[in-house]
């Protein structure tokens, strides 16, 4: 109903200040209510039309706030890398929960594209008791050989670039995770973010659980070379 009701108040208001004007009556009663009516439906108006734009957004799944995202990510990492088009395509990597009941989830570029640097992930966040999600943060970069941990507030993510890793063993004050890399990222879980000051050992390891180096009292955010 608001569809109808809205525009149909506003052109009613509209027209009763023209016809007001019109027929020279300034200071009579059609002028102010006309006014007061159009700034009410105004008002309304804005509201719905933000409403539009909005509710797509926030009401969408996880996959398709990652699918937009990656869209965005595509068209940047296109003009970088001097190509006319690009797909980057989101691959869920990973999945975390926190003490309020927030949830996060991890999505990475699957897959590489043949010739393209730069690696792109995306997390997406819920808020405990919300059917609505919105995104933490996404970002690209060109991997290199220093393992990376990234904090945005309670959210972690790591990344080994270069390295052949398929898993990460993390210890940090006396709790030890093994958690899965997927295309160089993982994303660390709740309890292991809770300190901001925490320091954290990571071990890189094959897929035979082999290790490939490990890096000490590393803080996020941080980097460093595995040793």
């Amino acid at each position: 109903m608001q569809k109808v009701w809205v525009p149909l108040g506003l052109v009613i208001s509209v027209g009763t200040l023209v016809f007001a004007k019109t027929s020279r009556r300034l200071s009579s009663w059609p002028i102010r209510s006309a006014t007061v009516l159009m700034i009410v439906m105004g008002l309304l108006t804005s509201g719905y039309v933000m409403g539009l734009f909005s509710s797509g957004r926030t009401n969408a799944t996880a996959e398709g706030r990652a699918q937009h995202a990656f869209r965005q990510m595509s068209v940047a990492v296109a003009q970088k890398e001097g190509v006319k088009s690009l797909e980057l395509v989101p691959l869920r990597a990973g999945d975390a929960s926190y003490s309020d009941g927030t949830k996060a989830s991890l999505w990475v570029t699957s897959p590489v594209p043949l010739g393209i640097r730069s690696h792109c992930f995306y997390v997406d966040m819920t808020a405990h008791r919300s059917a609505t999600g919105g995104y933490a943060e996404f970002a690209c970069g060109v991997p290199g050989t220093e393992v990376t941990l990234d904090r945005n507030g309670a959210i972690m993510i790591g990344y080994v670039g270069l390295w052949p890793v398929r898993y990460v063993s993390v210890t940090s004050n006396g709790i030890t995770d093994k958690l899965p890399v997927t295309l160089g990222y993982f994303i660390l879980p709740g309890v292991m973010s809770v300190d901001p000051a925490a320091k954290f050992t990571i071990t890189l390891m094959s897929k035979t659980y082999g290790s490939l180096g490990t890096v000490t009292d590393l803080k996020a955010s941080g980097s460093a070379t595995p040793k």
